[in-house]
């Protein structure tokens, strides 16, 4: 709906009703009429939105509240978004429990929702997906040995020959879209390079070891 994504889109940048009236040169009535749906833009306004907000008219007018590689994200990691805002105490247990229970659309209808209405953007479920990301890629590279590590940005994570420890880790990782499993590889990586003497060489018997 255009009104709630105008509202959003605005609030995101920080900007009042007469500031970015001020800014498209009409008046701060104009976008208030925008946003309660008394008035529609013109075809030319549509543009200038779009591109003072750098986002497609299409998106400004298709029913969703969110780009949907936004939808997709919320979708990948619904579970985690639940804990998350459950930890925060903005869910009860019950509410907790019947999203992680109810159909994976109507899920994250429901949390695009809530994230509309409370968060304003996304900002703060980008932290969070981030932080997850970084957890399991961090509990991950203290198993690896200095062989798997070395080879890491070489292969895919399911190449890995990986004992019991590490297949509950390769399991949640692998479950992920290859786009974000290479964040966690570049994550594990990274924190090599900046931590080139750590290796797990010595904290894993090597005894374990499991092949897939």
């Amino acid at each position: 709906m255009l009104s709630l994504k105008l509202k959003q889109l605005r609030n995101k940048a920080g900007l009042t009703q007469q500031e970015l009236a001020d800014a498209l040169n009409i008046s701060r009535s104009t976008i208030a009429g925008y946003e309660a749906e008394r008035k529609q833009p013109s075809y030319e306004m549509m543009v200038r939105l779009s591109r003072f907000f750098n986002v497609s008219t299409d998106y400004l007018l298709e029913a969703g509240l969110f780009e949907p590689k936004t939808y997709e994200l919320i979708s990948i990691y619904r579970l985690v978004i639940i804990d998350k805002l459950y930890e925060h105490g903005c869910l009860s247990t019950e509410m907790r429990k019947r999203l992680k229970e109810c159909p994976v659309d109507t899920c994250v209808e429901l949390l695009s929702a809530y994230i509309s209405d409370v968060k304003g953007d996304m900002n703060s479920i980008h932290f969070c997906i981030k932080e997850h990301l970084g957890k399991l890629g961090e509990k991950l590279y203290h198993t690896l040995t200095k062989e798997q590590l070395d080879s890491l940005p070489y292969i895919r994570f399911d190449e890995i020959p990986i004992n019991r420890v590490q297949s509950e880790i390769i399991e949640d990782i692998e479950s992920l879209p290859f786009d974000e499993q290479k964040k966690i590889r570049d994550y594990i990586t990274m924190y090599h390079k900046l931590n080139p003497s750590v290796a797990a060489d010595e904290q894993l018997p090597t005894g374990t070891d499991n092949p897939k």
